[in-house]
């Protein structure tokens, strides 16, 4: 399937951390085309907690369509639907990741980076 995204505004937004409640299993909301993700990790821990899973139902990790290690280079880019069931194992620590979302329109990215940049402040304020 080919998809236009030229006419779609683009948020990319650049993750260093992941806590505990990050990876929870859902679909992306319905303001997202399209999600890439580039990881950007030397090596990662053959356990399962962190990679990336391609899932057929909003409820189980298990059984899992496709598993994608957050490993240097690895690209992973996928259509936004009411099916597209992804997430990962909780894992708390460094997990580098680079993700460019196109959008419906650009007031959805104005709503994104002002619920982002509230949330930084807060974090600032109460720690992680």
């Amino acid at each position: 399937m080919i998809q236009n995204l030229h006419p779609y505004p683009r948020l990319t937004t650049i993750r260093k951390l992941s806590q505990a409640k990050d990876g929870r299993i859902h679909t992306d909301g319905p303001s997202k085309v399209m999600t890439l993700l580039i990881y950007m990790n030397d090596a990662w821990q053959a356990d399962g907690s962190g990679r990336l899973r391609v899932l057929y139902d909003g409820q189980n990790f298990e059984p899992y369509a496709a598993e994608v290690p957050p490993t240097m280079g690895t690209v992973f880019a996928f259509l936004r639907a009411d099916h597209s069931w992804h997430g990962h194992k909780p894992f708390t620590g460094e997990r580098r990741v680079v993700q460019t979302a196109w959008i419906t329109d650009a007031k959805e990215i104005e709503r994104k980076k002002k619920r982002n940049s509230t949330a930084q402040f807060l974090k600032g304020i109460f720690g992680r």
